[in-house]
């Protein structure tokens, strides 16, 4: 039984290498929209509305688990090609590309994962669903515009803030739904989802870490995963934030290009 109607956005030419884009939290296909212009002409560019985001529909009482929603994901792709895919997530949607290759891997030639965290630790998990559930009362009672302007006041966020089209992703932004992006943010938590510290050296996909290197924490991570994961690589953009494919759009193309060995 399905739980989501999808929203696919295609772009390209079929008989070339499928690579499928995944946003993160509060995105959209468009989030992606600079970097598949300067990819669809060596790759077959999908990109998805994540559950709870842009276009994509639930049926009825949705399982919005991790596992559930990679797993739906999972089917579109066959349905599209059948051949090996090349994915990239950023953020949310880098958890759920690296949790897609360690439970499909022979589907896929490769995972580049964006600012993406593979598992908490015990004793922080605590904290960590008190901030989303403070986070998630905001978005239910404030009206959008006002959780939109507290969301990117983050640290994480400011060299994302200096950008000249920050203001036309806001406005995107505004048409989410707060009940879908809730339900979405409640059943994917990273707090509700495996430790995948641990399956990184069995992994048999190649795998890039990609962060910006003025993202501190972020940074450690994709360090740390890098090292922990067969064969993985690391790439950090210099003087980059967060949200790398929207700050260092060249770079990341240049990254995608480089690791699936295609258009260089």
């Amino acid at each position: 039984m399905r739980n989501f109607k999808f929203h696919i956005d295609c772009r390209g030419d079929k008989d070339k290498q499928p690579l499928l884009f995944l946003h993160g939290l509060l995105g959209s296909t468009h989030d992606f929209d600079e970097i598949v212009d300067a990819c669809k002409n060596d790759f077959y560019c999908v990109a998805i509305d994540l559950p709870g985001h842009g276009e994509t529909r639930e049926i009825e009482d949705a399982d919005y688990s991790a596992e559930t929603i990679v797993r739906e994901i999972f089917t579109e792709l066959r349905a599209i090609s059948s051949e090996k895919w090349a994915l990239v997530g950023y953020s949310m949607g880098g958890r759920l590309a690296l949790l897609m290759s360690l439970r499909f891997g022979p589907m896929f030639c490769g995972a580049l994962i964006e600012s993406a965290n593979p598992g908490l630790s015990d004793e922080i998990i605590a904290d960590r669903v008190a901030l989303e559930e403070s986070w998630q009362q905001k978005l239910k009672t404030m009206p959008m515009s006002d959780f939109l302007q507290q969301w990117y006041e983050q640290p994480l966020f400011s060299r994302f803030r200096e950008l000249a089209h920050f203001e036309q992703t806001l406005q995107r932004r505004k048409n989410q739904r707060p009940d879908a992006l809730i339900k979405m943010w409640r059943g994917m938590s990273i707090t509700k989802q495996p430790d995948l510290w641990p399956e990184l050296a069995l992994s048999q996909v190649p795998m890039l870490f990609l962060s910006g290197d003025a993202d501190e924490r972020y940074a450690f991570i994709a360090r740390r995963a890098a090292q922990m994961a067969a064969g993985a690589r690391l790439a950090l953009a210099p003087s980059c934030g967060h949200v790398v494919h929207a700050e260092a759009p060249e770079f990341f193309v240049k990254n995608i290009k480089n690791f699936f060995k295609v258009g260089v």
